[in-house]
């Protein structure tokens, strides 16, 4: 009877397949990280975005109220002559 295939290019097939799927895992996890860090940076980066939002908007809240006194000081002292 003959052997359909030898037993030292079965084993090269095999740990060849092995090889390969772990080259792929590794590729596979390593896009994963780059991505979720990748995401990680954008929130991070959205979050100081809101932040400095927030401040201008505040100093520009306390920019009008400022004119707003201002102009009404001014109305009562046009009021009074």
């Amino acid at each position: 009877m003959k052997k359909l295939f030898k037993k030292t290019g079965q084993f090269t097939i095999g740990a060849a397949i092995i090889s390969a799927l772990g080259l792929l895992g590794g590729s596979v996890f390593t896009a994963w990280a780059t991505a979720s860090k990748a995401n990680s940076d954008l929130r991070t980066e959205i979050t100081e975005v809101r932040g400095y939002i927030g401040i201008v908007e505040e100093r520009e809240k306390n920019h009008y109220d400022e004119l707003k006194s201002d102009t009404e000081a001014i109305l009562e002292i046009l009021r009074e002559k």
